[in-house]
């Protein structure tokens, strides 16, 4: 998978682009990844926390390749030790989590370089390794699983 930030209408942009040449790793389908990631943020659209999507051309369409163009986060990622527990900028980031874990969404990777800062408001950046509990085919164990470590690695992240 190739990520890019880019200028597009006077305006930051992360591109991520799959194609024949670039697709195959042995660890993980970024096909899949892409996808996955497209259509949450596209679910998502409107809910603070999710960066707005402007593009997606996804593996039903005509095209062989796979374009993500989403609107480029500036700010602080938030790092291990960033001392932010107790904190507005800690509810609000929960609030996000708590979102996508009552709309089915769980898995979401809570590293530090997938969680920002901009504006007094975290944001999570990167959405392709969350798992849906109806498409998945994800045991109702499995789902509070990795609900419960979702919010640990936030918890964390916050300390």
């Amino acid at each position: 998978m190739l990520e890019i930030i880019s200028y597009r209408d006077r305006l930051y942009v992360i591109i991520k682009m799959i194609s024949d040449g670039n697709d195959r790793l042995p660890l993980w389908d970024p096909r899949e990844s892409l996808t996955r990631e497209g259509e949450i943020l596209q679910r998502f659209q409107g809910l603070n926390g999710i960066p707005e999507v402007l593009d997606f051309y996804d593996e039903h369409s005509d095209s062989e390749e796979m374009v993500l163009v989403r609107r480029y986060i500036h700010g602080k990622v938030i790092h291990f030790g960033d001392r932010i527990k107790g904190t507005k900028i800690q509810q609000r980031a929960e609030g996000i989590v708590r979102e996508l874990h009552d709309n089915g969404f769980v898995g979401l990777n809570l590293v530090s370089e997938n969680l920002v800062l901009s504006k007094n408001n975290p944001y999570i950046i990167d959405l392709g390794s969350a798992v849906s509990l109806s498409e998945d085919e994800v045991s109702l164990r499995r789902f509070s699983e990795l609900a419960y470590r979702d919010l640990k690695d936030l918890e964390a992240l916050c300390d």
